[in-house]
């Protein structure tokens, strides 16, 4: 399984607020399953909104895989609210928070996670009666 760092509040918005594109300045080929993990920094700017919002920014997890979402589509000029001008919008869906997050050092790109933290990840799905999915 990939995995994508994220820093918060935006992995909590992708994984629990319906924040369906994730905005990036790079592209990917990759479709499907991608694990989220909360990067251990905050984003300034998306932590005066989280409290804006009345959100403790300070109580979400960092450091760890939080997640998984479906990338399935990369595109530009995505009219959701969360899509940033001049970026690529990541299109996920289908989110699943994990019940355990699973401690992570996180990369700047897209990368492929060991077999062993997959399997923790899928171990975690099958205790909800989830699985990533596979459209």
């Amino acid at each position: 399984m990939k995995v994508l760092s994220v820093r918060q509040p935006w992995a909590h918005a992708l994984l629990h607020l319906g924040k369906d594109p994730e905005n990036r300045s790079w592209s990917t080929e990759h479709r499907g399953p991608v694990a989220i993990h909360a990067s251990t920094r905050l984003d300034p700017a998306g932590a005066r909104w989280a409290r804006t919002a009345g959100f403790d920014v300070d109580t979400f997890p960092r450091g760890v895989i939080v997640g998984v979402v479906d990338l399935w589509d990369v595109v530009r000029g995505h009219r959701s609210p969360w899509a940033q001008l001049d970026a690529f919008h990541w299109r996920m869906r289908d989110p699943v928070a994990l019940l355990d997050p699973i401690p992570w050092r996180g990369t700047l790109k897209l990368v492929e996670l060991p077999a062993a933290i997959t399997a923790r990840i899928m171990a975690d799905l099958a205790a909800q009666n989830r699985r990533p999915s596979t459209r």
